[in-house]
């Protein structure tokens, strides 16, 4: 990266809030690691304790995500390959914007956001599941995470309702509005995969 595109990022890191971003391979120890950094900055900002575990809750569900659910590098091309190892490739970014509400008074909100590769074959399930949860009340929400609590039959189901399941009932469960996603096409992987982003305001 130049200097100039280094200043532009920089700049644009600034507008959005930006508090912390990483890129690359999720494994068990980077989301462990990745954890404590993310823990340490929003100490330093002094955000508050049910905050700070929605933040946390959120990052763990979508690191999981792509841990699980996302393509292997060895299964896009040559390229992605070179230059990442066996784990899935994604990436996590946290920040926080003003936002009043309509209230009398600024409250900061934090937001959230995951990228990783998915098979263009998932999108459809995917798409569904995601829907379904924007339609559902908070009250909903929390009904269908208790009972899948309970419920283990998800984790027989497909790898791409699996991430659509517990995790992003849990996202959604501790976001303020409904959990935002979509999907940019890369011609790079032979249009058989695609990007899937997520994000959550808490």
């Amino acid at each position: 990266m130049n200097l100039d595109r280094f200043n532009k990022f920089q700049e644009l890191a600034g507008q959005a809030g930006l508090m912390f971003y990483y890129r690359g391979p999720f494994t068990s120890l980077v989301t462990q690691t990745v954890g404590e950094q993310i823990r340490n900055r929003l100490d330093s900002e002094g955000v508050a304790a049910p905050v700070k575990r929605k933040l946390f809750s959120s990052f763990v569900e979508m690191a999981q995500n792509v841990m699980h659910y996302g393509v292997p590098p060895e299964e896009i091309d040559a390229r992605a390959a070179a230059e990442a190892t066996s784990q899935n490739v994604g990436a996590l970014a946290l920040g926080n914007v003003e936002d009043d509400g309509g209230a009398a008074e600024t409250q900061k909100r934090h937001w959230i956001v995951c990228a990783n590769l998915v098979k263009i074959a998932d999108i459809p399930e995917l798409t569904a599941r995601l829907n379904q949860l924007r339609s559902m009340t908070a009250e909903e929400i929390k009904a269908s995470y208790k009972r899948q609590l309970l419920n283990d039959e998800h984790q027989a189901e497909s790898e791409a309702s699996k991430g659509a399941g517990l995790g992003f009932l849990t996202i959604a469960r501790d976001s303020r509005t409904p959990i935002e996603f979509s999907f940019v096409f890369d011609e790079s992987t032979a249009s058989m995969h695609a990007y899937f982003l997520v994000r959550a305001v808490i």
